[in-house]
């Protein structure tokens, strides 16, 4: 058996980069982001020109409902992914020493709001991280309460 060299073309990898993953997305799926549903405004704008479009605005619609349902679908995983970017499994790593399953455990149970993280800097997230690690080594030394006989 022969060994061959093969060569291989260079290749730049880049990281995950939340805001250009998010400007992507709003790019892709603008028409869903900008959608907002049709209020009396619209009903009376239309209302001389089409009026059969103007009452179809005040009938409920499957195609409507849908696209509101994925525009909340869409706002919710953004949000998530902008929590994911900033509580970081390396930031929360680097804070407490976790590792493996006690890192995701802890990451699950101490998970911050994005409304938190909008507003905090990043001494406040790491506070926030610091002041939670302590909750969760007192909960894990703590023993659970034993039961009662009866209780079975």
């Amino acid at each position: 058996m022969t060994r061959q060299v093969i060569g291989l073309t260079e290749h730049k990898v880049i990281g995950k980069d939340y805001k250009r993953d998010s400007i992507a997305t709003r790019e892709e799926y603008g028409k869903y982001f900008n959608y907002h549903k049709p209020g009396a405004v619209d009903v009376l704008k239309t209302l001389p020109s089409n009026p059969i479009t103007a009452l179809t605005y005040l009938v409920p619609s499957k195609t409507r409902k849908r696209k509101e349902h994925f525009q909340e679908q869409l706002v919710y995983w953004e949000k998530e992914k902008y929590i994911d970017d900033r509580y970081s499994p390396e930031l929360v790593e680097r804070m407490t020493k976790l590792s493996g399953d006690e890192l995701d455990t802890f990451m699950l149970r101490y998970r911050p709001g994005y409304q938190f993280l909008k507003e905090a800097t990043d001494y406040d997230l790491m506070l926030f991280i610091k002041e939670n690690f302590k909750h969760y080594q007192l909960d894990k030394s703590t023993p659970p309460p034993a039961k009662k006989p009866d209780e079975e």
